[in-house]
């Protein structure tokens, strides 16, 4: 996938996790933010040995609030509770952090915004025009 959005001029958003946990680990586990970490740098590892000088964008998880609702109040996921949302929002984040900084160490990520200026697009950079833009996102938001 990372060479095939490469050849294609795609800049891709990596995703560490998304909704899944190894069958062994919850996010409630002593030992999930050490092993999450181990996973971040694994994957920069690896990303760095395909793409050099690629440009790195990653959101180590995905939709916290979302996950820490569905297995912390819901007993839809791991770790199929009720009453322990902000327990695992805490450790998600906990371990979000450390992947980030585990990341930056690596010198892989950098946390400065960075707006896309691809060829042929509009003049906000995104194939829209600017009274487009700001309709969509608000006056607010740009």
């Amino acid at each position: 996938m990372l060479r095939i959005g490469q050849q294609a001029g795609v800049q891709q958003i990596w995703d560490i996790c998304h909704f899944g946990f190894s069958d062994d680990l919850s996010p409630l586990h002593p030992h999930f933010t050490r092993r999450f970490v181990a996973v971040c740098e694994a994957f920069v590892r690896f990303y760095r040995s395909v793409q050099p000088d690629g440009l790195l964008w990653v959101t180590p998880i995905n939709e916290v609030s979302f996950i820490s609702w569905l297995g912390g109040e819901d007993k839809g996921t791991t770790p199929y509770c009720t009453g322990v949302g902000w327990d695992v929002k805490y450790q998600l984040m906990a371990a979000y952090i450390e992947g980030i900084k585990a990341m930056r160490v690596l010198g892989s990520l950098s946390l400065q915004p960075k707006r896309p200026t691809p060829k042929n697009t509009g003049p906000t950079g995104f194939g829209l025009s600017e009274a487009s833009a700001q309709r969509q996102s608000g006056p607010a938001c740009r």
